[in-house]
């Protein structure tokens, strides 16, 4: 992505900050904004009167200079930074996706998005055996002297992440960069904060909401040549991954599994969907060199992958895809919630009445089902998704 203006000073880095955490303003928009202001010393003014313009019965109201300067404190407060795509350090390949973060945040060695990097994901449920496939795969990457890239969630992405800490990982995740999530995952994060890398282009002090994994898995697969699918079923969120990987130009290998197996089902239909048949680390660690020159410059020369889409769905679809990501976990109190759902919306004080007098545990389970991707809660109404 091209930015046409030289963001040099302070100002200018703050003012492209407030853009880009405007409520209402995304990512297209924000790109087109900065190509039509002819100079970028008043890119507020002119985006405000743009947003009038489109607008003027209910304008957009730029993030305040006010906000944006508490964000930078409290992230370089973390011993984080703030990176815009027009810095040296933002990663390269993740500036030539489709739909590049504008800002992102990052803690630990950045150094590693130098380096050759291989996402590797899978099922937050994995089997025994496809925790250890996954490590195996993950060690030889390493070995290699290539970077591992994942989700930080349960399962096969900690797996991957904790056994190529002194390799090189780097987490994307789906919150500030100060939100741990999944919480059981704590000790995990702080040794990727001090080994490896953390990225994430959402705010400071922001909480993980289910839309957040999708847009997260887009950055997993646009920091890497290729993604590696280890364990997914048909509606996983692995498999927006690789989506995402095969619509970025970017390979995508598939670590086939016993046909009966639901865990298996997503990489098997990848495979006949044109994905690498992947059966030992060796396919992925050839693949690198070439992937490297291939991806190393010319970016406007990548090709995309012949994965075929089994459907062109409509993309609110594909967002649920990943809400029925694996099988789920939850507390009794989230599963008494979710069998009384049907499929009208109902308002928060029904559930509220359920638990009688404790509302910490109905939100509690509220919360837990909202991350998930099973409910969306909206203005007090909930609906089942």
């Amino acid at each position: 992505m091209q930015i046409k203006h030289e963001i040099s000073s302070d100002e200018d880095r703050i003012n492209f900050i407030r853009l880009a955490r405007t409520n209402g303003v995304g990512m297209v928009t924000f790109f087109n904004l900065l190509q039509e202001a002819e100079d970028f010393s008043d890119i507020i003014e002119f985006s405000e009167e743009f947003l009038k313009d489109a607008n003027p019965k209910k304008p957009i109201k730029i993030a305040s200079r006010a906000q944006i300067l508490k964000e930078i404190e409290n992230v370089e407060r973390f011993g984080a930074r703030m990176l815009l795509i027009t810095d040296d350090d933002y990663p390269e390949l993740l500036r030539h996706i489709p739909d590049p973060p504008p800002v992102i945040t990052v803690k630990g060695d950045v150094s590693l998005f130098d380096r050759d990097i291989i996402g590797v994901v899978g099922s937050r449920n994995a089997s025994f055996h496809g925790l250890d496939y996954a490590k195996y795969i993950a060690r030889e990457i390493s070995k290699s002297g290539a970077v591992v890239a994942s989700g930080l969630a349960k399962g096969i992405d900690g797996a991957v992440h904790a056994e190529s800490l002194k390799g090189g990982t780097i987490a994307a995740i789906a919150a500030g960069i100060d939100n741990v999530y999944p919480y059981q995952n704590r000790e995990l994060y702080a040794k990727v904060f001090e080994q490896g890398l953390i990225i994430t282009e959402f705010p400071f002090g922001s909480s993980p909401k289910a839309s957040n994994f999708v847009q997260r898995n887009r950055i997993i697969s646009g920091l890497s040549y290729g993604t590696v699918v280890i364990e997914a079923t048909l509606r996983s969120g692995s498999l927006t991954t690789a989506r995402f990987a095969n619509e970025q130009g970017r390979e995508v290998f598939a670590v086939p599994g016993f046909p009966s197996d639901a865990r298996s089902a997503g990489c098997n239909r990848l495979i006949e969907q044109g994905a690498i048949f992947t059966s030992n680390a060796e396919q992925i660690v050839d693949e690198i060199p070439s992937l490297r020159n291939s991806f190393r410059g010319e970016f406007s020369k990548i090709k995309k992958k012949a994965i075929k889409e089994e459907s062109k769905k409509p993309k609110k679809q594909e967002v649920i895809a990943f809400n029925y990501d694996e099988e789920v976990i939850l507390s009794e109190a989230a599963q008494k919630i979710y069998k009384k759902l049907g499929s009208v919306e109902i308002s928060v004080e029904v559930i509220y009445e359920m638990f009688a007098s404790n509302v910490q545990n109905a939100n509690i389970a509220l919360s837990e089902l909202e991350i998930e991707g099973m409910i969306n809660v909206e203005n007090g109404k909930i609906l089942k998704v």
